[in-house]
């Protein structure tokens, strides 16, 4: 069985996977669509990170409306994509935040919708999206997202292999992949990487128990091995040259 099941994973808590909690500073993220109209105007928008260091009067233009960023990142493609790590001060002022509520700051019920897709608006209008319409997502609403991932969860063990109850039954084998294996941190963009890397990782593993030529107690400690190395993964030294060194 394979939990793939995403971020605070079901599987994960049905098996009592052990697992560590990170907690760090707030860190607050927007992400929203615009619709692409293709038309040249969208095309000749010039895509990528932008930070203020490049663009301090257009992050400073921003500020007099009480906007203040992080960062963006913008992207062309079926639609225009934005994602942007946000100051909470930022959204108070807004009033994108409707109390400063530190156990419910991102609850639906503490965030003015409108407002939200105000602050969206004013980031689009900056970059130059030539109309202004979101994006519809499948409920229906404008595409944009405000969330928390100042937190994440990583698992502490990648597998289990749970004895059957029956002496002549077969054991399961329960295994981890994705978010559901750890929880990426947002701004470092591992995210993709670590899934892909992870769910071939875990076909090679559910492979070679099999047909692996190493002792079956040596494989699964290799398995954790892998497992250990893969969590101290980053975008540099993903590009690594692999090397078989158990060290």
């Amino acid at each position: 069985r394979v939990g793939a099941d995403g971020a605070r994973s079901n599987v994960s808590k049905f098996y009592e996977f052990e697992s560590k909690f990170f907690r760090g500073s707030l860190c607050l993220g927007i992400t929203f669509n615009f619709v692409n109209r293709k038309t040249r105007e969208d095309s000749q928008l010039k895509e990528g990170a932008i930070s203020y260091m490049y663009w301090v009067d257009t992050f400073k233009d921003l500020e007099k409306e009480n906007i203040r960023l992080e960062n963006i990142v913008y992207y062309r493609g079926e639609t225009h994509y934005f994602v942007t790590a946000v100051r909470k001060s930022s959204l108070l002022d807004t009033g994108v935040f409707i109390a400063n509520d530190v156990d419910n700051l991102v609850s639906p019920d503490n965030i003015n919708h409108d407002k939200l897709l105000e602050f969206g608006e004013a980031i689009g209008k900056m970059i130059g999206i030539p109309k202004l319409e979101f994006v519809k997502n499948h409920r229906g609403t404008e595409d944009i997202d405000l969330f928390d991932f100042s937190d994440r969860v990583s698992a502490e063990e990648c597998f289990k292999i749970l004895p059957s109850s029956s002496p002549d039954g077969n054991s399961l084998i329960v295994t981890l992949v994705g978010d559901a294996l750890m929880e990426p941190f947002w701004p470092i963009g591992t995210g993709a990487n670590h899934a892909f890397i992870s769910s071939l990782d875990n076909a090679w593993f559910l492979h070679g128990l099999e047909h692996s030529e190493m002792d079956a107690e040596e494989f699964l400690d290799f398995r954790r091995f892998v497992y250990r190395k893969f969590r101290g993964s980053t975008n540099s030294n993903l590009t690594s040259p692999y090397t078989d060194d158990l060290d």
